[in-house]
């Protein structure tokens, strides 16, 4: 349909062009059939650029969106290295850490301390994952990435503190504060992923502005 309208509009100021390069507007009837031939040529020619222009158009959509998809699986790829990374150079550390830790609690406290280590070291793993898949929906994916951070540092915070309570000392300064190395190196690398798309939206958005006014 809008191929159409684009067509009648495009012979319609092709007529008239033509015409005025012929003669018969504000000349008479001079140049009949020349202006007629004029108008079927430039018909053909503006069809044909019209036809090619809308039959590779959805060609270079395709392009963009392939782009787009093979630089987020990049990133992803970058991001799954890097935890994968944190987790082996802090595994072994942590395991030890952990044990010493866990045989030396009564099993409840036991329990509630694997549980503040859980949401401390994963918390904030899962709530980025949570981001990026809710940002793919929303227009203002800005607003998530700027919420997630005050939301990671409580999540760590929160589950360290279950974690000490559990383990009946007052901060990190033991062998209690060695099990949570991971989570450390876990929070500190979701904030530098979303603080550095935050500001790619921003600058994003700042450089559209910039360029439509």
């Amino acid at each position: 349909m809008g191929l159409a309208v684009r067509g009648r509009e495009t012979h319609e100021h092709i007529f008239y062009r033509a015409c005025a390069r012929s003669g018969l507007v504000g000349g008479g009837l001079q140049g009949l059939d020349e202006g007629r031939a004029h108008v079927s040529l430039d018909v053909r020619q503006e069809r044909s650029a019209l036809i090619r222009s809308d039959r590779f158009r959805p060609i270079a959509d395709i392009r963009i969106s392939v782009d787009a998809v093979a630089m987020r699986g990049l990133w992803i790829l970058v991001y799954g290295a890097a935890i994968a990374s944190i987790a082996l150079l802090t595994g072994r550390e942590v395991i030890d850490a952990g044990l010493f830790v866990y045989q030396g609690l009564p099993s409840r406290m036991a329990s509630l301390a694997v549980v503040g280590w859980l949401i401390s070291t994963f918390g904030p793993l899962a709530l980025s994952i949570g981001v990026w898949g809710a940002a793919r929906w929303l227009q203002r994916q800005w607003v998530l990435h700027l919420v997630f951070i005050p939301c990671a540092i409580v999540l760590d915070r929160a589950g360290a503190s279950i974690l000490f309570y559990a383990a009946d000392v007052p901060d990190g300064d033991s062998v209690e504060g060695r099990t949570l190395i991971a989570a450390f190196g876990f929070l500190a690398l979701t904030l530098l992923v979303h603080a550095a798309a935050l500001a790619t939206l921003a600058v994003g958005k700042i450089s559209r502005r910039a360029s439509v006014g």
